[in-house]
Parts: C-alpha cells; structure tokens; sequence
C-alpha cells in the first residue's frame, strides 16, 4: 500500500490522520484490475475519476484503422479521468492496465461539494485539483507541439529536447520502450528506429534503450542559431523602424521571427 499523501498530488499536504477521513468524504472505491485488463473503454462516460495507486496504466487511443496511440503513462499517484467527468464527457481514449493493479475510485462531485462535516482539507484538495489541471494542460499542449513537426526526425528531436530541459541534463531517461515512443510520435517503430539510428550516427546524439544522451554539438549549434537570428530580429527592427515603434500591423513579421528560438541545456 502507498502513501497517498506523499506519492499522490492530489493529496499534497493532507496529513495521514486526516487521510482516512477525507477518502471516506470522497466515497473512495477500490479495486483491483489484472495484467491487460480494461479499465475503461473508449466512448464511455462516467462520475469518478482515478487514483492510480499500484503498477501501471495507459491511455491509449485508436484510430478508424485500429492503429493504437498512447497518450499517457499513468504511475502511482497520478489521476486519470478527472477532466473528463468534471465536463460531464465521455472518454474519448482507453485505459488499459499493464500490470496487476489497484485503482482507487473517487466521486468528482463530493470532491468539490464540502461535506457536511465541513472538513477543512476539502478546500486544499480542489486547490491541488486545479494545479494537476493545469499540469496536464502542459503536457498536452507539449505533446502537441512535438507532433505539429513535419519529419519525424523533427519530431524526435523535439520530444527528446524536452525531456532533456524536463530532466534538466543532456542524460536521461524517457519513460517508454521503443514501440511506446513510436506509438507516443504516432509514427511507424522501424521508421523512429531509423531516425534514431541516423541520429546517431551524425553524432547529434547517444543512447542505449530508453538511456539518451543529447551531444554537446548539437547544443552549440542550435545557441548559435538562436545568435544569428537574434541579430536578424535586430537589423530587421533598426532598418525598417529606425525612428519608432513598429505598427501593429507588423507585430505577426514581428512574432514569426521570434517563434522557435530554443533554450537548451549548458553544461
């Protein structure tokens, strides 16, 4: 059994003596799923959302073809649903269950209507609720960004820079096995083993499995990459605006200049 108000964000300053008090608040349910069992089908829609407490789960999503995508990895601690049954909305991803494991079962609704105890944690517990939102919103609209690319090498690159920022480090290690990444880019596993074995190659970067080490070259040219358009925004400013500020009908010549600059890891 995990601590919850440790492991899990959703619990975050809620002491242990209070624990038992607030699940019983949150009608909390638990139960028990086995290695590949479905959790929740796509398409359905339900009135709570899990906690996920033991092994792993993924959400996953498949197309008209039946081509399966993950969109996320759920650990220990970690919610899934919750914003789907705070729009009343059906799921449209799968849950899936990789390991035996235990999930336990909270009302969305008694989370956010105080009991009538009037349990003082109530109000930290929503509080944490927004912020796992908006983490969320983070790493979706990251994920978007990686899938926006055009080549899968660009795509590649981009997730593995983030993981590089998010770790801050050029080492780490990334949470999926080659299949899941390749499922995670929605790309094809021979195609990103090619990409990646290109990569490695140019010396762009390093790994062994799931271990990626990004080169420091690579990271010397992108800085000066970012230095020469630096000094393109500059001349472009001076010379078209030497006496004033620029219309704002120049502010979208303006933005596009300045969209995709990257900061990357020194050492």
């Amino acid at each position: 059994k995990i601590n919850l108000s440790q492991c899990c964000p959703l619990f975050s300053g809620i002491s242990e003596n209070e624990m038992d008090k607030l699940l019983s608040c949150l009608d909390a349910r638990e139960r028990r799923y086995q290695k590949g069992e479905l959790v929740i089908s796509a398409g359905t829609k339900i009135s709570r959302f899990g906690v996920f407490a033991i092994w792993t789960v993924e959400i996953q999503q498949e197309d008209f073809q039946g081509n399966i995508t993950i969109v996320a990895q759920i650990t220990p601690g970690q919610l899934f649903a919750e914003a789907f049954v705070g729009a009343g909305a059906a799921l449209p991803v799968a849950v899936l269950s990789t390991e035996p494991s235990v999930i336990l079962w909270l009302d969305y609704n008694k989370l956010l209507s105080p009991c009538q105890y009037a349990c003082p944690f109530h109000a930290a517990v929503i509080k944490n609720m927004v912020k796992i939102l908006a983490n969320k919103n983070i790493f979706l609209n990251a994920r978007i960004g990686h899938l926006s690319k055009r080549t899968l090498k660009e795509k590649v690159l981009s997730y593995l820079i983030g993981q590089a920022r998010q770790h801050n480090s050029r080492s780490f290690t990334i949470p999926f096995n080659r299949q899941k990444m390749a499922d995670y880019l929605a790309a094809d596993r021979s195609a990103l083993s090619a990409v990646l074995g290109k990569l490695k190659n140019e010396g762009i970067l390093d790994f062994q499995k799931n271990r990626f080490t990004i080169q420091q070259n690579l990271l010397i040219k992108k800085k000066g990459n970012r230095f020469f358009s630096d000094c393109l925004l500059i001349l472009y400013l001076f010379t078209c605006f030497p006496t004033g500020r620029p219309p704002y009908c120049s502010l979208y010549t303006r933005s596009s200049l300045l969209i995709g600059r990257e900061t990357f890891i020194h050492e």
